[in-house]
């Protein structure tokens, strides 16, 4: 049997929700790079409160935290270090009264706005869709003026007018949308922030400690949008590779595909749990035309709006944390 040179390790993500299993691959290879087969592999972790790992490599995610399951196959060792995101727990209440059209929900293949250009559109069942690429979050049909709510009590971390860009769905034009974005506190500790994009007004200051259904604005069209609508999204935070926390864009509706969520998979990704209290989730089929005459075209691909500043997160960290 020729000596062990590597060991190579792989998962499906990095980043696991409480509760979930996946099996590590190991692939063994010797000095000249030809796999090696038959060797046992001893597997073991650096903190089995966080992650535990089976004689096979099988891995669960047991706590919130991060851990290192360790491989060992004659006389070399490997690593992979696992990321274990809090289970989310429901928070959220509908950022507005009232029903109206769902035009374009977040894509789970790569919600990245405009960074996004592979063609593919993944809603939270998995169904492959039509829609708008690299969506971060979810564009409902408010007409303008309609009143926008705290999807729950909150610090402001940001209110005001973005930074301008040129819109690709408006033939380069320099908009800057208004946008307010709220952090929160779930029940589990862990952080969230909620953005409500192309307000028409603005009610609330940064700083301002805002309670559930509160006015923070009023919906609009400002920035790179087509027609009237509220663009809401949600960020988590996560354990991050250089042990900094960041907001990373997450599905409030949670991930339902019978494969695995891409986004989770993916390595800028995140844990998609399902957010929503108890008959709060705004409820909607997606609709073609739901702009109405203010939409040119009627076609939700230009309901585009704008693209995710993540970093406008991170400060928020530091902000007074809302409590239950």
């Amino acid at each position: 049997m020729p000596a062990v040179a590597t060991i190579t390790l792989t998962i499906p993500s990095p980043i696991m929700a409480v509760g979930r299993s996946d099996p590590i691959v190991a692939v063994i290879r010797d000095s000249a790079g030809h796999t090696i087969t038959g060797l046992t592999v001893a597997w073991s972790s650096s903190d089995a409160t966080v992650v535990s790992v089976d004689s096979t490599g099988k891995v669960t995610a047991l706590a919130p935290g991060s851990a290192n399951v360790m491989a060992h196959a004659g006389s070399t060792d490997a690593l992979l270090t696992i990321d274990v995101a809090p289970a989310s727990t429901p928070f959220l209440h509908r950022p507005f009264e009232g029903t109206y059209a769902l035009v374009n929900p977040v894509d789970h293949d790569l919600p990245l706005g405009f960074a996004d250009d592979n063609g593919v559109q993944v809603e939270s069942n998995g169904e492959h869709l039509r829609f708008e690429q690299g969506h971060e979050g979810y564009d409902w049909g408010l007409p303008q003026g309609t009143p926008v709510l705290a999807a729950d009590e909150g610090v402001v971390n940001f209110a005001g007018t973005e930074t301008p860009f040129a819109c690709p769905l408006l033939n380069g034009r320099v908009v800057a949308a208004m946008i307010v974005n709220v952090v929160h506190q779930a029940p589990t500790g862990e952080l969230f922030a909620t953005e409500y994009v192309h307000l028409s007004r603005i009610d609330v200051a940064v700083g301002d400690t805002v309670k559930t259904g509160q006015q923070v604005g009023l919906s609009g069209t400002t920035g790179c949008s087509t027609g009237p609508h509220l663009h809401f999204q949600v960020a988590r935070q996560l354990f991050t590779r250089d042990g900094s926390k960041a907001g990373v864009i997450a599905d409030p509706y949670g991930w339902t595909g019978q494969q695995d969520d891409p986004w989770l998979l993916s390595q800028h990704g995140a844990v998609s749990s399902y957010l929503w209290l108890p008959g709060e989730a705004p409820e909607g089929l997606l609709s073609l035309g739901a702009f109405g005459p203010e939409h040119p075209s009627g076609n939700v691909m230009n309901a585009q709006s704008t693209p995710v500043d993540i970093e406008r997160f991170k400060p928020s960290l530091y902000l007074p944390k809302a409590r239950k």
